[in-house]
């Protein structure tokens, strides 16, 4: 991680070269963290804060049940 968070720190969803290179070293360690935790590689979901994390993992929860109003 130490190069990702000192030197090729750009945002890989971005039409710039410098941060759109970082969109396919992303793409391959999706395989290793899902074989990590036993997920399924389209269910690993990278962030960019606590924040986002927090409402991606909320958005996910209430979507599963629209019905519950409530998250626990």
């Amino acid at each position: 991680m130490r190069p990702f968070l000192t030197e090729r720190w750009g945002n890989p969803s971005s039409s710039y070269a410098f941060g759109s290179q970082l969109k396919s070293v992303i793409e391959e360690a999706r395989s290793p963290v899902a074989a990590l935790i036993g997920a399924a590689v389209r269910e690993i979901v990278f962030t960019s804060s606590a924040t986002e994390s927090n409402n991606t993992a909320l958005h996910a929860a209430l979507s599963a049940d629209p019905a519950r109003r409530h998250a626990a």
